[in-house]
């Protein structure tokens, strides 16, 4: 087995000798069962919702990896993150690359109907309409219609080529039910608080040694917080722990996990504060970048023990595909001092000009790191003789921390979670550009406007990026079908074999 900083990306890696945090309460034992030894045991550390309501939009960890067991979509994700046919046996695309053509599998719903291209094509348009108030809303605006062409022909229209809509169709969001039912792969059962999944007979192997006993979960999946997680994984009642993340990274250090247990998905995507209140204070671009340049990114993952090669202010990192930037990293050349001395005289001048300064609430989720987030940022602005206090991640606040996992390796992704049609302050120069890119025919062009987006987007100053996200998991031995990948999430359906 590989040592966990073998398994780690460039940009991040672990400290195994994590600060104690000492204002946590002891974990807390959640209430266990231990199934047969062919059954995988996963806990996903999911405390925002139920893990058993999959059919609604901006699903958590938990349902995402649900309802990707049990509704497959046209296309998936593997284990490693790449591209696999799923309920579309193969597909084209149009020289113009606006028409999306499948053909379908021979493939039956859970009650053993045959799925048509007709049900396929309704129950795609019912998910994309509740998508479109979701996460993915932005990255569905290209789709123009859907319609069954034969029996196992789905034809999918867009407005303007979009090289990344098979990336985004392959999320576990879109994929296909009806009447509350999947495809599979797999099929589950509800067990009290947890999920059972089964492997169907015509799904398994018969070449093989390791056909699982039909009357036997091939995996059992629970949501826990992250204490109960861990504390569930080192009592040796669940082999993974997956959907981690840098606000409970401390407790890895608390509970003592062996650190070649330990597995950093080499992830990307926004993580950072936004602001959200359009008060007369943070209404100016000036005030906004001067609180940006206060915060210090390298004490906050210094403060959590991780190691990173290169942090950015850029809002798209370098390792985005096919993507050249024009955006110029702000005060690239200025010390933490000298950036500090400039944001406290632009404040300074802005109290003398227009009185006090308010209070600024910044919504963060629970966690000790968290708690360590807060208390770094807290000081970054009083140096600026700015006054913070922290309120809850759902409140009304004036920064709010943004902790999202790019859906796809593409700038729309990027530049989509900052557009108008998601938040609240948004610069609407670079909304406008973001249209017309959207709508480019060449994807040259497309690509040079986007360029200009990105460079209109950080000169408004609307988002403090603090590096990229973490998610993380603990293994205790190598699963086939368990890998890290830039997506940080781990299907079901790659899982649901016996252990090598």
């Amino acid at each position: 087995m590989r040592k966990a900083a073998d398994t780690m990306p460039g940009h991040i890696a672990l400290s195994v000798k994590m600060r104690c945090y000492t204002g946590m309460t002891a974990l807390l034992l959640a209430s266990c069962g231990s199934n047969a030894d062919q059954t995988l045991d996963i806990s996903v550390i999911d405390n925002d919702s139920s893990i058993f309501n999959t059919e609604r939009s901006n699903l958590s960890p938990g349902p995402r990896l649900v309802r990707g067991a049990v509704a497959q979509g046209l296309v998936a994700h593997d284990s490693t993150g790449q591209l696999v046919p799923a309920l579309a046996a193969r597909w084209i695309v149009t020289d113009d690359g606006q028409s999306f053509i499948f053909r379908l599998k021979d493939t039956k719903w859970a009650d053993g109907s045959e799925v048509t291209a007709r049900q396929v094509a309704g129950a795609l348009r019912e998910r994309i309409k509740m998508e479109r108030q979701g996460r993915l809303g932005r990255d569905l605006s290209e789709i123009r219609d859907i319609r069954s062409m034969t029996g196992r022909v789905v034809e999918i229209r867009l407005s303007s080529a979009d090289p990344d809509l098979l990336q985004i169709l392959a999320q576990p969001e879109m994929g296909i039910s009806r009447n509350g039912l999947g495809t599979g792969p797999l099929t589950k059962v509800v067990t009290g608080q947890r999920i059972d999944f089964m492997v169907p007979v015509d799904e398994r192997d018969e070449d093989t040694d390791d056909v699982p006993n039909p009357e036997i979960p091939a995996l059992t999946l629970r949501a826990d917080t992250a204490a109960q997680a861990i504390s569930r994984y080192q009592m040796d009642f669940a082999e993974i722990v997956t959907g981690g993340r840098f606000q409970n990274l401390p407790l890895i250090s608390i509970a003592q996990v062996n650190r070649s247990e330990i597995r950093i998905d080499p992830v990307s995507g926004l993580f950072g504060l936004l602001f959200v209140e359009d008060s007369k204070f943070l209404s100016d671009s000036v005030v906004r970048e001067a609180i940006s340049m206060a915060v210090d990114r390298s004490r906050f993952r210094t403060a959590l023990n991780i190691e990173t090669e290169d942090i950015t202010n850029r809002i798209i990192p370098d390792f985005v595909d096919d993507y050249d930037s024009i955006a110029e990293e702000p005060w690239n050349d200025l010390g933490m001092a000298a950036r500090r001395s400039v944001a406290k005289r632009r404040i300074d001048g802005w109290v003398a000009n227009n009185g006090e300064t308010p209070v600024l609430r910044i919504a963060l989720p629970q966690g000790p790191g968290a708690d360590m987030l807060f208390a770094t940022v807290n000081g970054d602005l009083q140096a600026i003789g700015l006054i913070s206090e922290r309120v809850a991640h759902t409140a009304n606040a004036d920064l709010r921390l943004i902790d999202e996992v790019a859906s796809y390796n593409g700038v729309a992704w990027y530049l989509n979670q900052l557009s108008c049609g998601r938040r609240n302050i948004c610069d609407k120069k670079g909304d406008t550009l973001l249209k017309q890119a959207k709508s480019a025919i060449d994807l040259s062009e497309r690509a040079r406007i986007m360029a200009q987006v990105e460079q209109s987007m950080a000169s408004y100053h609307s988002f403090i990026v603090l590096g990229q996200p973490i998610r993380w998991s603990l293994i205790k031995e190598e699963y086939e079908g368990f890998a890290l990948n830039p997506l940080g999430y781990h299907p079901l359906p790659n899982l649901a074999v016996i252990p090598k």
